[in-house]
């Protein structure tokens, strides 16, 4: 019997070492690096583990303590194959989603429309856009980080999805994402942001198997306490960006099932801190860097402007200049790290297969006269025209302009839809498909943007709003109307850009109707659906985090 049995074991070992072992090798790369042959390899190698256990068990039927023996051999050559015979079935499973493209959907924070689309100011992402269409009339729906990135998730209106209503509210457990949407569809969901209002703790992780809050940071604070000595003003850089994305895309590449890769970097939001890695970007536009540099209303140590974005709004003539030069800089520079991203997404194999969308979540405002500056708590649009990039080689038509006015919650359908996956009934936007891919001309139609956390106040300071407080812009056909905490605002925006002649007097009937609608939306979508936060206090990390953004 032990005779029989050491037989039976060993035929079992010399099949699994010589014919299955080494598939199994070959299918993780070790041999030749080529992860393509995974699926095959692992479902071969569990062929002559399967054979070995059928054989066994026809053989030593019926032969008493033997056979006894025979169907134990079988259950340990069953265990052998498991594994691989797993791996085989998943790849089987695999194979139709991997045909599906990817998607890529890049937030660049605080990027203003006209400086991704100026000549010269941003050459990389103006190249790669040469290969995509441009939506030059795109809006927000907010006007700062997290209830615009919501929004952008869910294709949903601010007062429906709760984010930052109060200031510190989160996105609603309620409300479907397009991350969530997505990972349904067998797609890997994965994250890399700056943090801050992008942070698990207001709920923009929904949906997202991995959500990497440090994206753009060397050493992670909440990892490795040492750190928070070398670098105590939470340093955000492009570069650091930059690496973990394209290693990413580097070990991602070869792999079959397809992935959702949401990038977003803060690095021209931080403008005001004043780096000194700015200082090249600085004398190639022909200004000088400042190493003094210091808002108002700050100590004399000008580390403190990492947290003074909020002194941006009493800041004196001769500082907005050199803000904006600051901030032309930062886009120069995110333009210079972003150039390697968007070149490896132009490679073949991977900009065929793989939709990318880049866009922002609000502008940036310098305007003396009136005096608008910073972003949050109005409606204007220096804040809500924003820059839309949409890429899909072999799809969508390279060199494109596109003026008609769209919005950010257009972004969730019209990606599915690119996808081919179906689009949940509930969602705001609407799909661009037609008007990209076809050259269809949509329906005239109303586009809102609301403003449910905080308004500016006369004296320059932030008020947070009530329960039944809200501001609400609502622009058609070139013409814009604000309803706010102080009034009424109506501008003719192909004639006024800037926003500076209030038309409200001289059109009452213009005016009327404009506000008939805004009414009319206001109590459709009632303010507000209950958010998710806060739950609990903030984290050390994430304090800093805030911190750095100049929002604490």
């Amino acid at each position: 019997a032990v005779a029989w049995f050491s037989a039976w074991l060993c035929a079992a070992e010399l099949l699994l070492v010589s014919v299955g072992y080494p598939l199994l090798v070959l299918s993780t790369g070790v041999l030749d690096g080529k992860a393509r042959w995974s699926g095959p390899a692992y479902a071969v190698a569990a062929l002559p583990c399967l054979f070995l256990v059928f054989w066994s068990v026809l053989k030593t039927a019926g032969r008493g303590g033997r056979g006894l023996l025979g169907l134990f051999v079988a259950v340990v050559a069953l265990c052998f194959c498991i594994e691989p015979a797993a791996r085989g079935i998943r790849y089987l499973a695999a194979r139709r989603s991997a045909e599906a493209p990817n998607l890529i959907l890049i937030s660049i924070d605080s990027l203003r429309a006209d400086r991704a689309y100026c000549h010269g100011k941003m050459p990389a992402l103006q190249r790669y856009a040469s290969g995509g269409s441009l939506l030059t009339a795109a809006n927000s729906q907010a006007s700062w980080t997290l209830p615009s990135h919501a929004s952008l998730f869910s294709s949903r209106y601010p007062a429906e999805h709760g984010a930052g209503r109060p200031q510190g509210s989160g996105l609603s457990p309620e409300v479907l994402t397009l991350a969530e949407i997505l990972a349904q569809h067998s797609y890997e969901t994965v994250a890399f942001t700056g943090g801050g209002w992008l942070s698990p703790y207001f709920g923009m992780d929904q949906g997202f198997a991995v959500f990497d809050t440090h994206g753009e940071m060397l050493l992670r604070p909440d990892y490795n306490p040492l750190s928070m000595l070398l670098f105590p003003n939470f340093e955000r850089r492009a570069d650091y960006w930059r690496i973990k994305v394209e290693n990413w895309l580097k070990r991602r590449f070869a792999q079959r099932t397809p992935f959702f890769l949401f990038l977003h970097s803060y690095q021209v939001h931080d403008y005001f801190k004043n780096a000194p890695y700015l200082a090249a970007h600085l004398k190639r536009a022909g200004a000088r860097y400042d190493p003094h540099f210091l808002l108002p209303q700050l100590s004399t140590n000008s580390d403190e402007n990492a947290r003074g974005g909020d002194h941006i709004l009493v800041a004196p003539p001769n500082q907005i200049a050199y803000l904006e030069t600051l901030y032309d800089a930062a886009a120069s520079y995110l333009d210079s790290e972003l150039e390697g991203i968007l070149k490896r997404l132009s490679h073949e194999d991977l900009s065929r297969k793989t939709l990318v969308i880049l866009t922002s979540d609000h502008g940036e405002g310098f305007k003396l006269e009136p005096r608008r500056l910073h972003h949050g708590g109005r409606l204007h649009q220096d804040l809500l025209h924003v820059p839309m990039l949409i890429r899909f080689d072999g799809v969508v038509p390279a060199g494109q302009k596109i003026s008609t006015p769209v919005a950010s919650l257009d972004l969730m359908p019209t990606a599915l839809d690119l996808l081919g996956i179906p689009s949940p009934p509930d969602m705001r936007g609407v799909s661009l498909k037609d008007l990209i891919v076809v050259g269809g001309q949509p329906a005239q139609r109303l586009i809102f943007a609301e403003e449910v956390g905080y308004e500016i106040t006369a004296d320059y300071s932030r008020r947070e709003l009530a329960a039944n407080e809200r501001q609400t812009a609502l622009i058609a056909d070139g013409i814009k109307f604000i309803r706010n905490l102080e009034g009424e605002e109506l501008y003719d925006l192909k004639v006024d850009p800037d926003e500076v002649q209030n038309q409200l007097s001289s059109k009452p009937s213009l005016a009327s109707r404009l506000r008939a609608a805004t009414q009319e939306f206001q109590d459709r979508y009632p303010c507000c659906l209950t958010p998710a936060g806060p739950k609990e206090g903030l984290s050390p990390d994430l304090q800093r985090q805030l911190q750095s953004l100049g929002y604490l």
